[in-house]
Formats: structure tokens, sequence, C-alpha cells
């Protein structure tokens, strides 16, 4: 394992237009396959690059997405895991739908 963090962060940030643009499994597998490698790591910058690879791939691939959170959930950031879950629900990471419609308006 690489001991630069910028580089296992680039590994699964790199990752994040395939998944979320292909239909092709190749592309999730290979990002199960690094965040596998990378799941038990707590750096916040690790942490959250787990939680965008995730949540890139909600779109494309929810099914194998759901099946691969709850088959690993307890290995991985909690962050990542909450995060996705929300995408996978309700279509944001917030887990709030409708935020940006009520920004800037006047109460």
């Amino acid at each position: 394992m690489d001991v630069n963090v910028n580089r296992r962060r680039g590994a699964l940030v790199l990752l994040t237009c395939p998944c979320r643009t292909s239909e092709n499994p190749v592309f999730l597998e290979l990002a199960f396959e690094v965040v596998g490698r990378l799941k038990g790591e707590r750096d916040p910058m690790i942490a959250k690059a787990v939680s965008w690879l995730l949540r890139s791939a909600a779109g494309r691939h929810p099914l194998a997405l759901a099946a691969y959170l709850e088959a690993n959930k307890a290995g991985l950031p909690a962050i990542a895991v909450r995060e996705t879950r929300n995408k996978l629900a309700t279509g944001v990471k917030s887990g709030r739908r409708g935020r940006k419609e009520t920004q800037g308006k006047d109460a």
C-alpha cells in the first residue's frame, strides 16, 4: 500500500466518473476492490473519498451498491454508509430532498 495518502485517495476518486456514467460492471467491481483495500483507514480524506466513490455508483448500480453496503457496512467508514444510504433512498447525500428548491426564497 502506498504511504502517500493523496495517491490512495486518488485511486478512489479516479473511479468516480466511470462508476457514475458507465453501465459496465467492471468499473463497479474495481471500485469495490479498491474500497475493500482502503475501507479500514480512518484518515478523513480517505473516508470522504470512499463515500464519494460509493455515492457516484448509486445512479447506475443501485442494487449492487445496496448489496455491497449491507455486506460491508461494519468495516466501512460510518460517513460513507450514511451518505450512500441517503443517496440511494433520496437521490442526495444529505437525505433532504428539495433543499435547492427552497434556498434563496423568502420565507
